[in-house]
């Protein structure tokens, strides 16, 4: 049986949905045209609506590289083949402060500041090391990741109220080196939501030179990311077939669920 991972998005109620930056919520409205309106309720002879959505912060969406560069790279070219399988994992983040760097010795661009949420590589690499030998059986394309907390709250949380976990590059580079194509997140961004617009996570997964915005030569052109799912409790850590579906639509970024099954 496969598992949502993916957050309802409930059109109707905009106190219900996450809110990231100055982005309204995602809804839909009965189209109206002169004195006829889309909506039975309102006189119409059938419901007729018009969806509003702004796919990085209005909920579960899945990204190419064209986020983050000139040239125009559309998700369904990228991820042609969307099915593959996936490791889950959970981690917690720790709280930086400068005194602390016996706990987090990982580096981050811009500099990182006391009470920065960080997701750090040490627990990563000690957690993957648990499916190591598991590894040598599986082509293993998908990393997910579950943040703890992981309480119900995520599902219509207001960030900007309650900044949320980022990783650290040292993180990123990991993931990378260990050669996963698609990252599977819980949390909004894997960069800090003010971060000078450097998104220096997305370039290092990506292998995409800071501030250089026409894609390199030696970009990673198949790698995708996914943010904003939630990943119940009773979901164990470990190894998934992983599906994700989205529109067709030709953007960097579209709206998506993510679909696993053991």
């Amino acid at each position: 049986m496969f598992i949502n991972l993916s957050l309802d998005l409930d059109l109707q109620n905009s106190e219900n949905q996450i809110r990231m930056y100055d982005v309204p919520p995602a809804n839909s409205k009965p189209y109206q045209s002169g004195e006829w309106v889309g909506s039975t309720e309102l006189g119409g002879s059938c419901n007729f609506k018009s969806v509003n959505v702004t796919p990085h912060c209005n909920g579960t969406h899945t990204e190419c590289i064209g986020h983050i560069v000139n040239d125009k790279i559309f998700l369904p070219d990228i991820l042609k083949y969307p099915v593959f399988f996936s490791l889950l994992i959970t981690i917690p983040f720790h709280i930086f402060q400068h005194s602390n760097d016996f706990i987090i010795k990982e580096n981050y661009q811009p500099k990182l500041e006391n009470g920065d949420k960080v997701l750090i590589k040490k627990d990563i690499e000690e957690t993957l090391k648990l499916y190591f030998s598991e590894f040598k059986n599986q082509k293993i394309e998908g990393l997910i990741i579950r943040t703890v907390p992981n309480d119900l709250s995520k599902k219509n949380r207001d960030y900007n109220l309650n900044p949320a976990p980022f990783f650290t590059n040292d993180a990123i580079s990991f993931i990378t080196d260990w050669g996963f194509k698609h990252l599977i997140v819980d949390i909004p961004s894997l960069d800090k939501a003010f971060d000078e617009g450097y998104l220096s996570n997305h370039h290092i997964f990506w292998n995409q030179k800071l501030k250089n915005y026409s894609l390199e030569n030696s970009a990673f052109m198949d790698k995708t990311i996914t943010e904003l799912v939630f990943i119940p409790e009773e979901v164990q850590d470990g190894f998934y077939e992983t599906f994700i579906g989205f529109p067709n639509w030709r953007e960097e970024a579209v709206p998506s669920s993510v679909w696993i099954k053991k």
